[in-house]
């Protein structure tokens, strides 16, 4: 299957180049440099190969050499895995060159952020395994602001699938997870409790909140000052004496049923209240004096419009549950899954609520995917994830690429995977970079 082809944004991935890892293997994943016409890329690189190939260890490499966020351990494990060179170049020609001069190809480095931003050239040394955090130079923290200053929002979910991120982390999603796992450290210890299980709960309950944030910020729209409405009232009536006669209040009422009836599939999402005109709406209709008449179309006309434009700003986020309940149907046979922004992400079966304890290995994996795409997919994110095929049957497999592009199709968000499932990139053989292991 060939995706249709689009211009990359500024902080998409192009081209990671990898020198001596382990101190033996080479290799190039990407665009050619200096391609003509523009470059054209798809919004996800695939990594395929054997054990011990160095998948995940390139994906780790990749989600800490572009994390500037400081004592969060990006540069001591970098410090720890033993490469010669590890340089990644974005679309808009920016270059970010992690290297190292020592022969062991392990201890201190070397930092380098070349681009439109500008340029920027640091050393980090390495001191029992550790790069020290009280050592910050102006270098080291001119290459992190160049880093920030790229707006590339990077999240790794690892076969634990517990999302690693600067925010996540330092947020209190994060704190509450980690507070979960120490209360029930024992209760893991002796697998009574399966850390999987808490990172999905963790990935729905992020997916809530995002939901909840995202509806509360767009229904400000057209609500934020009633003067503004009453202001738009009194200016038409003082109007409408000079100017032209309004439309009758027929244009009003047919404009408020349309917009009626938007409110009632937003309303599915807990986004806004469904409203319920047809009484009032049928009485204005019915109002034959050309006075009152006109005086009722100028106040409907202007609650119109302010109702129109809180609808409009949600109509993105409706859009996107929408989907994503559409993309969970191609997945779930005999379970439904529904979002809403009072209820959160619930799943049913035959009209009967389910607790996740009862969903398939398959079916938790999926849903924790699904949920962190969701509640990632803002501008400028790269989402890497280490063998999203794990668990899921053939057919799941086949479908998930497709699913997870789809849900993110507005937004400019990259996927880098790590897979050893052939069903996963059969549609996508373009997409794929081999990772070839020659016995020496």
């Amino acid at each position: 299957m060939t995706l249709g082809a689009r211009i990359a944004p500024n902080n998409y991935i192009r081209r990671i180049v990898v020198t001596k890892l382990f101190g033996r293997y080479d290799y190039v994943f990407g665009e050619e440099r200096d391609r003509d016409p523009p470059l054209m890329m798809s919004p996800f690189l695939v990594l395929y190969g054997d054990n011990g190939s160095g998948k995940t260890t390139i994906l780790r490499l990749l989600f800490h050499l572009l994390s500037p966020g400081r004592a969060r351990g990006h540069k001591t494990y970098i410090g720890r895995v033993p490469f010669r060179a590890f340089e990644v170049e974005l679309a808009d020609a920016t270059r970010i060159v992690c290297s190292r001069e020592s022969n062991d190809h392990v201890g201190a480095f070397e930092i380098v952020v070349d681009g439109p931003s500008g340029y920027a050239r640091a050393k980090w040394i390495v001191l029992e395994g550790k790069v020290p955090a009280e050592q910050v130079s102006t270098d080291q923290l001119r290459v992190d602001q160049l880093l920030k200053d790229l707006s590339i929002q990077v999240f790794f979910l690892g076969d634990n699938r517990v999302l690693k991120n600067d925010d996540v982390e330092s947020s209190f999603y994060a704190e509450r997870l980690q507070r979960e796992m120490r209360q029930e450290a024992r209760r893991i210890e002796r697998g009574e409790i399966d850390v999987r299980d808490m990172a999905l709960r963790e990935s729905i309950f992020r997916a809530d909140q995002w939901t909840r944030a995202q509806a509360l910020q767009r229904s400000d729209v057209g609500e934020r000052n009633i003067i503004n409405v009453l202001g738009g009232v009194v200016d038409r009536i003082s109007l409408s004496y000079s100017a032209p006669k309004p439309a009758s209040t027929g244009d009003a009422v047919g404009r408020l049923r349309e917009l009626a009836l938007r409110s009632g599939e937003q309303a599915r999402y807990g986004l806004t209240p469904k409203l319920e005109l047809e009484e009032l709406l049928s009485k204005a209709g019915a109002i034959r004096d050309e006075d009152k008449s006109t005086l009722l179309n100028t106040v409907m006309t202007s609650y119109a419009e302010n109702l129109e434009a809180r609808l409009d700003a949600l109509q993105p986020l409706h859009d996107r549950l929408s989907l994503f309940e559409r993309i969970s149907a191609e997945f779930f046979v005999d379970k439904k899954l529904t979002i809403n922004v009072r209820d959160g992400i619930t799943m049913r079966s035959r009209g009967r609520l389910l607790d996740l304890d009862v969903l398939s290995s398959g079916e938790k994996h999926l849903l924790l995917l699904l949920c962190n795409t969701l509640a990632s997919s803002d501008s400028g994110t790269l989402f890497i994830i280490d063998e999203p095929e794990i668990s899921l049957n053939v057919k799941w497999q086949r479908q998930l690429l497709g699913a997870l592009l789809g849900l993110t199709a507005e937004n400019p968000v990259q996927f880098v995977f790590a897979t050893h499932s052939i069903q996963l990139i059969a549609d996508y053989p373009e997409h794929v970079h081999k990772l070839v292991v020659h016995d020496e």
